[in-house]
């Protein structure tokens, strides 16, 4: 779907938004790159939350260098501009 938009536009959106079927270790690496390549920034939910949940604290802190590329996802849909998108 990213590759078809950029073929389609000629460019990236400044952001994208996915739920979390989209979410696996291959398409967040892909994710990663292609925010390196393009300036594009991805936000993909890691799991299923009710809509009356409240969005949980953001994390203080370094970021711990053993963490996953979903757990570093998770961690950014926590930060203030992650719960803004």
């Amino acid at each position: 779907m990213v590759e078809q938009t950029l073929q389609n536009l000629g460019q990236m959106p400044k952001q994208w938004l996915a739920d979390t079927g989209y979410c696996s270790k291959a398409n967040l690496e892909h994710a990663r790159e292609l925010e390196t390549e393009h300036g594009t920034e991805f936000f993909i939910s890691t799991g299923r939350m009710k809509h009356s949940a409240p969005v949980p604290e953001s994390p203080r802190g370094r970021i711990p260098a053993s963490i996953t590329v979903v757990g570093r996802m998770g961690r950014k849909l926590k930060t203030k501009k992650g719960k803004r998108a």
